[in-house]
């Protein structure tokens, strides 16, 4: 009997309308692996992302964890087996909020546990973000945008997922904090033996961070493979257009010099 990947998508669909956004789609993700799928805005990469973490219900086909659907159960899931990191964090956050405030807003959901048993839980993930504990009384619009992502990582961490989506999680970022968060986040999944899917337009940063690559283009993917030969040899004519597409998709020096 053939193991299950840890994360299998078959023939998923979403449409808006006549806007077929994700047109049957299939792949599967393995446990503890880090895969990419990029592509221009509006090709759908996004979309399949909020359908797998649950935040949009398909129009067709299905998600399977571990080798069941995802089913929800009183609103919610049976377990967080997934989160998501989104591109901008502000957008996700009462920036009036202190930090632990809104970390603790996001373990309630997870635990039952009160504000005095909370604090040390949270001042501990700030502790593995990075950022110093006395950062949980600061309010979120007193934080940079790199300060601002650590919190959004931290909080996606507390509800314990097996599966981190990050979708464009440091495109809003200069380049030296996008370089600080890569390696935080590479340092989280070898600490947490997490599996990721990266979300990006950016093939140099999915080859810094992931093995495998997916490829979309108008809600389908057209090539798939490991991410140096598809960024080193591409067969599709729309992946060879998106490496000669302009400065987005232009390898930066540090991915190439630094990647796996």
């Amino acid at each position: 009997m053939n193991k299950q990947p840890f994360l299998q998508v078959e023939q998923l669909e979403k449409f808006y309308g006549e806007i077929r956004a994700v047109n049957g789609i299939s792949f599967f993700v393995e446990k503890g692996e880090s895969v990419g799928i990029v592509g221009e805005s509006g090709c759908g990469k996004s979309t399949t992302a909020r359908l797998i973490a649950g935040l949009e219900k398909p129009t067709g086909g299905r998600v399977l964890l571990q080798g069941e659907p995802r089913r929800l159960k009183n609103g919610r899931y049976k377990k967080c087996y997934v989160n998501m990191i989104f591109q901008d964090p502000r957008d996700s956050f009462d920036s009036h909020m202190t930090v632990f405030s809104s970390l603790y807003e996001a373990l309630s959901h997870t635990r039952r546990t009160d504000r005095r048993r909370a604090r040390p839980v949270i001042e501990e993930l700030l502790t593995q973000v990075e950022l110093p504990i006395e950062y949980a009384d600061r309010r979120i619009v007193q934080l940079s945008g790199g300060e601002c992502q650590r919190i959004a990582i931290a909080r996606a961490l507390l509800t314990e997922p097996e599966l981190l989506i990050c979708d464009e999680a440091t495109s809003a970022l200069d380049v030296s904090i996008q370089k600080q968060i890569l390696e935080l986040l590479q340092r989280i999944q070898k600490e947490r033996q997490l599996t990721y899917l990266v979300i990006s337009h950016d093939l140099a940063l999915v080859s810094h961070l992931c093995s495998r690559v997916l490829v979309m283009y108008q809600g389908k993917i057209v090539e798939e493979g490991d991410v140096k030969k598809v960024l080193r040899n591409p067969e599709h004519p729309y992946t060879k257009l998106l490496l000669a597409s302009g400065a987005a998709f232009m390898p930066d020096p540090y991915f190439y010099n630094h990647s796996k």
